[in-house]
């Protein structure tokens, strides 16, 4: 597991991989690709899709693989807490409204 640090010099972005106990730290540099900029992902950081999610989180930009089923959704959803929900789900009652 890695912490994410982006460090941003005028129009260089350096992106640092601070490991967890034990691990060795990753770097790699941010290049200009047409009028795209690109990264090199290191060899331990190999991927198997060819199209990967990018989204913000905070002040990290996070790269995964999309998920190919909804198994994940499923995981989420086990794990939420017992009490999640507990006093019932507080909706509206349904519209009244004409018959078609």
């Amino acid at each position: 597991m890695y912490i994410l640090l982006c460090v941003y010099i005028s129009v260089e972005v350096f992106v640092y991989a601070y490991p967890m106990k034990g691990e060795r730290m990753t770097t790699t540099r941010v290049f200009k690709s047409g009028n795209s900029q690109a990264v090199r992902l290191p060899k331990n950081f190999s991927v198997k899709s060819k199209v990967l999610e990018i989204f913000r989180r905070g002040d990290e930009i996070v790269l995964r693989e999309p998920h190919k089923d909804l198994g994940r959704a499923f995981e989420l959803l086990a794990d939420l807490p017992d009490d999640f929900f507990s006093d019932g789900r507080c909706d509206k009652p349904p519209q009244e409204r004409e018959d078609l």
